[in-house]
């Protein structure tokens, strides 16, 4: 048995020369751990998290910042800092303890930076030259002194690389919206040499309104109790080379695309998920491969797959930060990702499903409610402007205004579950009664459409499906299915549909046509419709959804079907690795399932029955506890089933 995953504000609790520890930008962090390797049988049955301001004071098992003292619960997934004050700029030491079983586990020690919590804590400002330019560099030597304690930087731009003495010491890519800027930290202790040392910043504008600008700050400690600070300023100079020496001196940016100083907001990259991926059929493994590529072991939620394709390679918590930071007074939202048009509410709200989707995918992923109880208010303003937008319950702009309408109703069904969440309940009746007026609305004007293109018929048919607008579900299903298979995939199907299109056939017995529907789509356009495809990959091909946040509770209920006759995946989330295997002859299949410890899964199948050894029928599902499980599944008929 191990501790694994130690992270802070979910991000990697990284420590030494490996790796540089996550900057959480809050005064309360949460810490998180998983527990691995524990048998059948045990348990987590109390931990203890120890939080010091050295590292030598975290050896000697000392505290001095926080300690939890014991306590009595397995849920280790969001425990709050409840210690001294933190100062800014700084890094602390963390570890974890836990009894499992009869077994006491320790981990590996864990570090996190509080960065800049604070407006005052900024020096300097935004420096930019040479107006017009798409890229700048940056050029500044400082002078170090031997025996570094440590150097940490604090940078904030749009799209930047961060160069010392010549050598890489990091980037970032976006964000490209106006007034969205977060800032990255780097840990420089290894980077900065006795002497002087050279530092370039290349700088990217994405606005053609805007010159590129950078704002820098460096803390530097020495064993002897001294420090120095370099900021952005006048002292640097600027200019269109790597080499910038022979460039003008950098000036202070006006009021621009980039705002103000940047509020502390943590950075960091999300959680891993994806951890591996077989099958027989090579087209499929093909598709996973591409997939892959572009988007490595990022966060995947439930509620984000088409989402998360537009997103792009940001991280989830990140963008949730930045789409909020642009909400303006009247409550609406950029209608698309990038505010490059400052297009706000007025045509379709397109993507704007990120809104209440992500905060609330990041809250069944990781069980946190404080991640849906800091954005509520905002939510709040974001429907009440589409609701004041629509005409009567009618949303119209962009594409259908059938399929607008219809994810309008899906804000409020959506707007109800994190209302319940929060123990909202007068709210949450609310926006019940919301979602049956839209849906009312939306079948009157259904019924008034004669006929659809093949295009709309998918949006239309996929979307009232998978938001129950029909109340003939079943015939609207067989509508579904033979569009789909009738259609010569285009590129031109937005990702939320294709996400749409395989939710609403998988829950009504298309299974096989999502399979083609998906895989052949995004084996065209990996880069468009991958975000769809992880989500139904995890979700129905390997079938693990979430029951309760966190994971604390989950079903694994694959398809085994379509192309392949052998499949295996796992998906990690925060309760630790869900693998899943299946393969299948004529009429049964045999089922591996593991399932990570403090998790009830359970198990079933579409279309099978699981056959128990201590009963001769099939049963529709089984309970499951922590450990690996082993089923044989009888393809049978519904009412065969008990």
């Amino acid at each position: 048995m191990r501790i694994t995953d130690l992270c802070c504000e979910y991000m990697p609790a990284q420590t030494g020369r490996s790796g540089t520890p996550p900057c959480v930008g809050t005064e309360r962090p949460c810490f998180s751990f998983i527990t691995e390797d524990v048998p059948e049988g045990a348990a987590v049955r109390y931990y203890k998290i120890l939080v010091s301001s050295s590292a030598s004071l975290l050896n000697d098992n000392n505290g001095d910042m926080w300690d939890s003292g014991l306590v009595y619960s397995p849920d280790t997934r969001c425990i709050i800092y409840g210690g001294k004050p933190l100062s800014d700029k700084k890094t602390y030491y963390f570890r974890a303890f836990a009894m499992a079983g009869k077994t006491a586990l320790k981990s590996r020690p864990g570090a996190f930076n509080t960065g800049i919590t604070r407006l005052s804590g900024w020096r300097g400002g935004y420096i930019t030259a040479c107006k017009g330019a798409e890229i700048l560099y940056f050029k500044r030597e400082i002078t170090v002194k031997r025996g570094i304690r440590h150097a940490y930087a604090y940078v904030a731009g749009a799209e930047f690389t961060l160069f010392i003495n010549g050598k890489t010491a990091g980037s970032q890519s976006g964000p490209e919206i106006r007034g969205a800027v977060r800032y990255r930290f780097f840990d420089l202790t290894d980077d900065l040499a006795q002497g002087v040392n050279t530092v370039v910043i290349k700088v990217c504008s994405h606005n053609e309104k805007d010159p590129p600008c950078i704002l820098f700050h460096l803390d530097t400690e020495y064993d002897d109790g001294s420090a120095s600070i370099v900021v952005s300023d006048e002292k640097w100079t600027a200019g269109t080379s790597p080499d910038a020496a022979e460039g003008c001196a950098a000036a202070f940016c006006p009021e621009s695309y980039y705002g103000t100083v940047p509020c502390a907001v943590k950075y960091g990259t999300d959680f891993p998920c994806q951890t591996g991926f077989a099958s027989s059929d090579g087209k499929l493994n093909s598709v996973f491969d591409e997939v892959y590529k572009l988007y490595g072991e990022q966060l995947f939620t439930p509620y984000s797959s088409a989402c998360r394709a537009l997103i792009g390679r940001r991280d989830v918590f990140g963008y949730v930060e930045d789409l909020y930071t642009m909400q303006r007074p009247n409550g609406s939202l950029p209608d698309e990702y990038e505010d490059k048009n400052d297009t706000f509410g007025t045509g379709s709200r397109s993507r704007g499903e990120a809104a209440f989707d992500l905060p609330y995918g990041l809250y069944t992923m990781y069980g946190d409610v404080r991640i849906i109880a800091g954005r509520y208010g905002e939510m709040e303003k974001y429907y009440a402007f589409l609701k004041s937008t629509s005409d009567g319950f009618i949303r119209k702009g962009g594409g259908s205004h059938l399929t607008e309408t219809a994810r309008f109703a899906a804000d409020a069904l959506m707007m109800k579950r994190i209302s319940e969440a929060l123990g909202y309940d007068g709210k949450a009746a609310y926006y019940g009664e919301m979602y049956e007026k839209t849906r009312e609305a939306w079948y009157e004007s259904f019924e008034k459409q004669e006929e659809y293109g093949i295009g709309d018929v998918i949006g239309v048919y996929s979307s009232a499906l998978k938001y129950g607008l029909l109340p003939n579900a079943d015939n609207a299903a067989d509508i579904l299915d033979a569009a789909v298979k009738n259609k010569k995939f285009g590129n031109h199907i937005a990702p939320q549909t294709a996400s749409d299109v395989v939710d609403a056939l998988c829950d009504h017995g298309g299974e096989d046509s999502a399979y083609a529907f998906i895989t052949e789509l995004s084996a065209e356009r990996p880069d468009l419709y991958g975000g769809a495809f992880r989500g139904w990959l995890y979700t129905r091909l390997l079938g693990i959804r979430p029951l309760a946040p966190g994971y604390r509770r989950m079903s694994v209920s694959p398809f085994v079907g379509g192309s392949a006759d052998r499949v295996s995946g796992s998906f990690r989330c925060a309760a630790g690795n869900v693998t899943v295997e299946w393969e299948k002859s004529e009429n049964t299949a045999e089922l591996k399932v593991a399932i990570p410890a403090d998790v009830t899964a359970t198990v079933s199948a579409p279309g099978y029955g699981i056959v128990r050894a201590d009963r001769q029928r099939p049963v529709r599902s089984v309970e499951c506890k922590h450990g690996v499980h082993a089923f044989t599944l009888v393809k049978i008929k519904k009412e065969t089933i008990v």
